[in-house]
Order: structure tokens, then sequence, then C-alpha cells
């Protein structure tokens, strides 16, 4: 898929960053799932343009582990309430975790060079082949 940028919006302009911790480390015997989350500044792309690589294979919704959603970016007003922006998210769901899902998860802008890392640890063991959310 390739989708041009209006000629006022070079990629230059469009950033991508992760949202959340950058290193995050999740005990399975008191969680089944974890959600990554990255933000793209300046929503001028489908968000399919937003992508999830592990290890250099692109994540997507085909494989059962792995669930990708998009939402607008909000942020908080100073009224205490929240406002949607221009921006998109993107959020990343692993579930049913074993140590195997352990490793570095990349957000990336297709296209670019544009992108954020997330190093997750997976620790713990669940009983009886129980998972526990």
């Amino acid at each position: 898929l390739t989708h041009p940028l209006p000629p006022s919006l070079p990629f230059s302009t469009v950033k991508v960053e992760v949202l959340g911790p950058t290193n995050i480390t999740v005990n399975v015997t008191t969680t089944s799932q974890v959600e990554l989350s990255c933000e793209m500044s300046q929503y001028i792309h489908p968000d399919e343009d937003l992508q999830w690589f592990r290890g250099g294979q692109k994540l997507d919704n085909t494989q059962s582990k792995y669930s990708i959603r998009y939402r607008n970016g909000t942020k908080l007003a100073q009224n205490g309430g929240s406002i949607v922006t221009s921006s998109r998210v993107s959020v990343l769901t692993i579930s049913q975790l074993t140590s195997s899902d352990s490793g570095v998860y990349t957000c990336r802008l297709f296209g670019t060079n544009q992108s954020g890392d997330i190093k997750l640890a997976v620790v713990g063991t669940c009983k009886s082949g129980t998972w526990f959310r």
C-alpha cells in the first residue's frame, strides 16, 4: 500500500511515538494479555499505514494471538476533560502471553523510518493451563 502525503505535509512532519513505558515487564500469573500503544501525529494516513512488527515480521489481525485496533488521539484539557486531537493511536493487544512473547515490538509508519520500540519481558508461569486476567 502506498498513500502519498499531501504536498503541504511532508513525511518529516509526521511523528510516531510510543505511548507509555518503553520497557514493560508482565507477570503471567496475574494477567494473560498486554496492550502496547503508539501514536501517529498529524493523522493523514489510513490506519493500516501504522504497522506493528516483532523481529522484522509484520503482525496483523489474522494471527489469533494479536489484535490491532485504532482510535483517535486525545489529550487532557485544562478543565479536566479530554479533547480529540488530530493524531491516531494504534493499540496492539497480545493475548495468551508466554515467555516466548518477550522481545522488542516496533510500531512503524509505512514507507518511512518513523517508528517506536517497546521492549516486553514476560515472566512467571500460568497454573494448569488456566490464564488469569
